[in-house]
């Protein structure tokens, strides 16, 4: 039996999922840009979102989520209960975008753009997480970007 790190399951109900997750459920986003803690002995302890479920429970309402906490003086047992806080994480400044303005496509995200000759032209994106409604772009759009 693995005690370090810990595995926590825990369910969010249908209404918080898809407000966190926002118009477009890019389940990486997702774990980029939602952090799970816990409280051990008073303290706060960052985790890592490690599955989300793709369906949700018709008997709960609810999505599965599993994350794993480090656990080095084994404080935490299997089956034991704790307190989960599940709120964005930090991004660092980055361009933000509306979900509705990302698509995505076989290739990968993409936003459009109005160029400088005055017609819209394609932009590849790097999307750094999600809050909300909105996307943190890592690479593909500038602060000045239309």
């Amino acid at each position: 039996m693995q005690l370090d790190p810990v595995r926590v399951s825990f369910a969010l109900d249908e209404a918080a999922f898809f407000s966190k997750t926002g118009q477009h459920a890019d389940i990486h986003a997702l774990k980029q840009a939602w952090l799970a803690q816990i409280e051990v002995d008073g303290k706060r302890r960052d985790g890592v979102l490690t599955s989300i479920d793709n369906r949700i429970d018709a008997r709960t309402g609810s999505v599965a989520v599993r994350a794993e906490f480090a656990n080095p003086q084994h404080r935490l047992l299997p089956g034991g209960s704790v307190t989960i806080l599940f709120r964005p994480q930090e991004l660092p400044s980055r361009v933000m975008v509306p979900a509705a303005a990302v698509q995505q496509d076989p290739q990968g995200f993409f936003s459009w753009v109005l160029k400088p000759d005055h017609t819209a032209g394609q932009r590849r994106l790097t999307l750094a997480g999600q809050q909300g409604q909105q996307f943190a772009v890592e690479k593909g759009l500038q602060a000045a970007s239309r």
